[in-house]
């Protein structure tokens, strides 16, 4: 409370009242008024005082703003860079041609003077520890920066992680191409190789140095493995095709001999001469093909078949030549044949052996004489009588025989051979040796062939079977299972029966040896299959059990609703256990098989019944599996066949063949429709691609345009390639903002050579009245010749006037129109931001402060521009040389002006 009250009475003490100072009877000065020029703003932007530094940056930005001055003029009053960026970003939004560094963009971040000027030079950061400087510094001071360098820090940090899995992916690319590398070949070998290839390509533009030749090297090696395969793959063919020749050229020897023997048959009448050419050309047949048996070895039939016509070859043509020499001219010998038949058995024999000897190929055309033969015969035997008849059948008869058995001789079919022989023994009953010589003649020939068969069959079998006494005597000896040891004597029984074929007569004694041996050796085996026939006994009984078994779960199972995969289980077990049980007699297990056939097959088909449902739900989801096959959208059907699967999941189960057999179907036509999916990927991929290569090489075309120097003319040709452009399609996401950076780049080049070329042209306009102003104020002789000259013009709309003034144009000299003409070109050099001459500054600031006041301290715009040289160019009374000199400094101020137009 003592404190309290001290405070209180503290407060209350009255003041002493101060001594009142009389008043000053003189007035007060006020202070003059100062001028604000660019100098003193310039001035006061470098105060140490951060309040008064701001307010005059904002002042000398409002003078850009108004026109009172020129980012030129602002150029050499002694601001610094950081000061110039700042009002040019203040004044227009951007620095124009200067390029500031990344250090004053952080400075102007920091400290612009305005938020306008802080929040672009934010914008401008790229470097991360300058954003995060900035973001540090802003953070609860300047929102607006802070949330663009907080932006740009993202962004930064999106593109740094970018760059991360960029060079990951590249990582783990070299390294699936080592690994592919290294790999064995498989037939999806090159499909992968191009694959990672393809995707290489993509990315290989951020790839390092040591990246790239580490990718191309493991390439390489790949690609190696490829070429070494292709060329054994081309070599494989390469003998495939010399296969294929051989087969072809052995086929066209064939051919070849066919047709030398149609010639000769048809020509008929042979002499000695053309039997050794026949020869020797069947000789070089005979050569050319033992040359293709070294390409490829022919197989039996066809090397057979090559022999064989061989042989009727030069027996056809040798049993013609001797038909031609005994019988005279082979027509002649037919005409005879046909008109007088009687007593020419001999002649008709001859041609019948001679036909027979050729022996055609079915297959083959014949030749014309073989029919003509055969058809003069065939009447020449209807005209015989029944017993030659008869006889002509039995020998006919005989003959076949007689091929055949020397075709089984040929095959080495002993049995078969003999056989036939006693065939044509037969058939020879009734002919005598007298009137068919030749017959018997080969029927000798013949029995001599089998009698040589069976010698030499003899002579090879004798060490056979001897071997075979030796094995049998040796399998005694042996100690191995009862069923192989069986197994044994049976393989050596069906080969001694084999080796004695047509030889049952022979080597009786060596037939007993080995049966006794035989029957010793199978002794050991007669006690287990004792055991084995006890066997079968039990496994039929096991099996009966089984049925007995199956039937008993049939009657005790509740089919109304019973347990599919339970059922399913014990059907499977039942079959197992069925095979399991074996070897059983064939004979007693005939009714047990059929038992259970049937209590199985019940079974089943009481599962099948109650499988009824799930199987109609299942084969429903394949019906509209496979409705999806013709829907267009592949997306959109490979999504319906997700869904479908899942379904299938859920409709229940059935039996697991059954199962598996409705499964596989299905999963045939999801397959059918992922598959057609990817291929529209594919071909979505590579109209991707075409749209990208389209767009580079309409950016290109583009670009060419606006290079050129007549921009002007070619503006329809960019319009069609900018609609071409539009129409491309969709483009690569991955290239997507790139082609759309460069096409607008490209656009607004040639825009900006198009404008370019529009201000040329116009400037050259402004030229020419330029130049006639001059002419018509000092040259023209009257005022109707400078009219008739500026209408060959074409003036700009604004200059248009000038025609109509030339009374003012064509005044005299006047003396003060030289300080008029003066005036007017220090306001366009103001205008222009063009410095004027020295002695023409001060003159200058005075118009400057006087258009000032009068308001007209604005932005210049072209209209005002073109205004102020209409009225530069109708200053009346001007001498000629102050004319020239006042037109070269407007002629330069209206350049300028027309420049930083230009980029504005």
């Amino acid at each position: 409370m003592v404190v309290l009250s001290k405070l209180f009475s503290r407060n209350k003490k009255k003041k002493e009242p101060e001594a009142i100072a009389p008043k000053k009877t003189t007035v007060e000065k006020k202070p003059p008024v100062e001028v604000v020029t660019l100098e003193s703003l310039v001035k006061r932007s470098q105060s140490e005082d951060r309040r008064e530094q701001q307010g005059a940056m904002m002042e000398l930005a409002n003078w850009l703003t108004e026109g009172k001055t020129s980012a030129e003029a602002l150029a050499g009053t002694g601001l610094t860079d950081l000061q110039q960026y700042a009002l040019l970003i203040q004044h227009s939004g951007e620095v124009g041609d200067k390029t500031p560094s990344e250090a004053d963009w952080l400075e102007l971040a920091l400290h612009g003077f305005t938020a306008q000027v802080r929040t672009h030079a934010a914008e401008q950061l790229t470097e991360s520890d300058k954003v995060e400087q900035v973001l540090k510094a802003s953070k609860g001071r300047d929102k607006a920066v802070f949330r663009i360098v907080k932006d740009k820090q993202d962004s930064l940090r999106a593109a740094q992680k970018r760059q991360q899995a960029q060079q990951q992916r590249l990582t783990e690319l070299v390294d699936a191409m080592a690994r592919h590398a290294r790999a064995s070949l498989d037939p999806l070998y090159a499909s992968k190789l191009k694959n990672l290839e393809e995707q290489w390509q993509a990315v290989k533009a951020d790839a390092t140095a040591e990246q790239q030749l580490a990718f191309e090297g493991h390439f390489n090696q790949a690609q190696d493995q490829l070429d070494a395969q292709s060329a054994l793959v081309t070599e494989v063919e390469e003998q495939h095709q010399a296969v294929a020749m051989a087969d072809s050229d052995r086929q066209s020897i064939v051919d070849r001999v066919l047709a030398e023997l149609k010639v000769r048959v048809d020509n008929a009448d042979i002499t000695e001469e053309d039997l050794r050419e026949a020869q020797l050309f069947l000789t070089e047949q005979q050569h050319l093909w033992r040359e293709s048996e070294q390409h490829s070895k022919p197989s039996k039939e066809e090397e057979r078949s090559f022999h064989r016509l061989c042989t009727a070859f030069e027996a056809s043509l040798s049993k013609q030549y001797d038909i031609h020499r005994k019988f005279g001219a082979v027509h002649e010998l037919l005409e005879r044949l046909e008109n007088t038949p009687d007593q020419m058995d001999a002649e008709a024999h001859a041609l019948d052996e001679w036909v027979h000897h050729l022996d055609w190929p079915e297959d083959v055309e014949p030749p014309a004489m073989v029919a003509h033969v055969e058809k003069i015969l065939a009447r020449h035997h209807d005209q015989l009588a029944e017993h030659r008849q008869q006889e002509i059948q039995k020998v006919r008869q005989a003959r076949g025989l007689m091929r055949r058995c020397m075709a089984a001789v040929n095959d080495g079919h002993l049995k078969r051979a003999s056989g036939l022989l006693l065939g044509c023994s037969d058939s020879l009953e009734g002919l005598t040796e007298k009137h068919h010589p030749g017959l018997f003649r080969q029927f000798e020939e013949t029995r001599e062939a089998v009698e040589r068969l069976r010698d030499w069959q003899s002579f090879a079998v004798l060490p056979k079977k001897e071997a075979l006494i030796e094995r049998m005597q040796h399998l005694l000896e042996q100690s191995m299972p009862p069923e192989s040891r069986a197994s044994a004597i049976r393989s050596m029984q069906d080969e001694w029966r084999q080796l004695s074929r047509g030889l049952q007569n022979q080597h009786q004694d060596l037939w007993e040896t080995f049966h006794e041996l035989a029957q010793k050796a199978y002794e050991p085996c007669r006690e287990f299959f004792t055991e084995q026939s006890k066997l079968r006994s039990l496994n039929l009984e096991k099996r009966k059990e089984l049925v007995e078994q199956l039937n008993q779960y049939e009657a005790l199972t509740d089919w109304s609703a019973p347990d599919i995969k339970e059922v399913d289980r014990v059907l499977n077990m039942a079959r197992q256990d069925w095979r399991r049980f074996t070897p059983v007699d064939r004979a007693a297990n005939k009714a047990v098989q059929q038992a259970f056939d049937s209590v199985y097959q019940r079974i089943r088909e009481h599962l099948q019944q109650e499988q009824s449902q799930f199987r109609e739900a299942k084969q429903a989801i394949i019906e509209k599996a496979r409705a999806l096959l013709d829907l267009e959208d592949s997306r959109q059907a490979t999504e319906e066949a997700k869904k479908l699967q899942k379904t299938w999941q859920q409709a229940g189960h059935l039996a697991r063949r059954d199962e598996q057999a409705l499964w596989k179907e299905f999963r045939a036509i999801c397959d059918q429709l992922f598959e057609r999916r990817g291929q529209q990927v594919e071909a979505f991929k590579a109209d991707l691609e075409d749209h990208r290569k389209q767009a580079e090489q309409i950016i290109s075309e583009l670009n060419a345009l606006a290079e050129a120097d007549d921009a002007l003319v070619q503006q329809d040709q960019a319009k069609a390639l900018r609609q071409s452009f539009k129409d491309l399609g969709t483009l690569p996401k991955a290239h997507h903002k790139a082609l759309m950076d460069q096409f607008d780049k490209a656009s607004k080049a040639f825009d900006a050579r198009c404008r370019a070329g529009q201000e040329l042209a116009r400037d050259r306009n402004w030229q020419e009245v330029i130049r006639w102003v001059r002419w018509a104020r000092f040259e023209a002789t009257d005022e109707s010749e400078a009219q008739q000259a500026f209408e060959a013009l074409k003036p700009p709309s604004a200059s248009r006037s000038l025609v109509t003034q030339l009374d003012i144009i064509r005044q005299p000299v006047e003396p003060g129109q030289k300080e008029a003409l003066r005036r007017k070109t220090i306001e366009i050099e103001a205008m222009a931001g063009v410095d004027s001459p020295e002695e023409d500054k001060a003159l200058r600031m005075e118009l400057q402060v006087q258009r000032l006041s009068e308001g007209l301290g604005q932005k210049v715009t072209s209209e005002s521009f073109e205004q102020a040289v209409i009225d530069w160019l109708l200053t009346p009374g001007v001498p000629a040389d102050c004319y020239d000199l006042m037109e070269a400094r407007m002629q330069q101020a209206r350049a300028a002006w027309l420049k930083g137009n230009q980029k504005n």
